[in-house]
């Protein structure tokens, strides 16, 4: 079983970050010390491994700016905005909230709606189902993945919602597509 001591002189903080410890790992110990000397002391009578946590030493985590920010502020904020576009790219498969995608950046959903939209242009869900879209596209294609999975792959567990985006996005359904793909492909050969 895991356990985290966490430095901290501040009840609030220790509470807020073993609650968020918690949600993660329910059945882990979460103890709060107040010195160094003391984290040590509690970390050697643990058999297991022991995560020590000085909460009295972190950086802050500025909220990104939006545009009127200092040039410096809104680099940062599309350095961050780049590597959340990067993970979203990555995990298109996945089950991607944005009340998930905004605690990878340690803002709420609400400001991350903004800050997307401002930077981007478009909004957060229309971007995923923009890249989902062309994943899709890009594996009906290739004509190596069965067609009943191919809305899996890219985030859609119904495939009638999967059609109906496909659909939308290119003016025809996923077979007709495929079969489209293959006969160019005869026709070429």
């Amino acid at each position: 079983m895991s356990s985290y001591v966490i430095l901290s002189n501040e009840l609030r903080s220790y509470e807020k970050l073993s609650r968020m410890i918690l949600e993660k790992e329910p059945h882990c110990n979460v103890m709060r010390v107040r010195d160094a000397a003391e984290a040590y002391l509690v970390a050697q009578k643990h058999d297991d491994p022991v995560c020590v946590i000085d909460i009295q030493h972190l950086p802050p985590r500025s909220p990104l700016p939006l545009e009127q920010g200092s040039e410096e502020d809104v680099r940062a904020a599309r350095e961050r905005l780049g590597e959340l576009k990067l993970f979203i790219q990555m995990h298109l498969g996945d089950h991607l909230s944005l009340d998930g995608l905004a605690r990878r950046l340690y803002i709420t959903p609400n400001y991350l709606s903004t800050l997307f939209r401002q930077y981007e242009n478009v909004t957060l869900g229309e971007y995923v189902e923009t890249l989902r879209m062309q994943k899709a596209k890009d594996l009906i294609e290739e004509g190596k993945t069965e067609l009943k999975d191919v809305g899996g792959l890219v985030g859609y567990q119904s495939i009638s919602y999967f059609g109906r985006l496909f659909r939308k996005h290119y003016g025809i359904s996923p077979t007709k597509y495929r079969k489209k793909i293959q006969a160019s492909r005869q026709k070429r050969e």
